[in-house]
């Protein structure tokens, strides 16, 4: 096995009064995949969200001994750090991709601003690079799906713009 590239210790989640995750602690390396597999409401989702620093604080108590991904210390992670790193180190594809896409922006234009916020691109770049994207998760008419809101597209091609 590689170096860890996720290392997850002690963490747990509270969701009114009730532990939905409860010290949880994991080890992945590079190219290795974990299955988080449990009935509906055994904080699977959670976990991803705990992750990606998106549980609501409001909703829920988050705590961990540790998360580190690479070299950065989730647990110490503010708003822009937080920013910097989701969808570029970390992201998560949900379950259901017209909840993740943005119904009033075209594929084209939430790829594109992925690679002008997170590589730096110009947006005949980020252009590029998203019709380059599309193509390599299997979109045949990379140019027409660019271009089309999230409700023209079929389940499976909003689920690989999100992928």
């Amino acid at each position: 096995m590689s170096d860890p590239v996720l290392i997850v210790s002690g963490l747990s989640i509270t969701i009114d009064g009730r532990a939905v995750v409860d010290r949880l602690s994991f080890e992945l390396g590079a190219g290795e995949v974990l299955a988080l597999v449990g009935e509906s409401g055994c904080g699977k989702t959670k976990t991803a969200e705990a992750l990606l620093g998106l549980v609501p604080a409001e909703l829920c108590r988050t705590r961990a001994d540790s998360m580190r991904l690479g070299g950065t210390d989730l647990t110490a992670l503010d708003i822009a750090g937080w920013r910097s790193i989701r969808g570029r180190e970390i992201s998560m594809v949900f379950q259901e991709p017209m909840t993740a896409l943005d119904p009033v922006f075209t594929a084209g234009q939430q790829l594109s601003r992925q690679f002008r916020r997170h590589r730096g691109h110009s947006s005949a770049q980020a252009r590029d690079a998203a019709l380059e994207i599309l193509g390599r998760v299997g979109i045949v008419e990379t140019a027409r799906v660019f271009g089309s809101y999230p409700h023209e597209l079929s389940g499976g091609m909003r689920q690989r713009v999100v992928i």
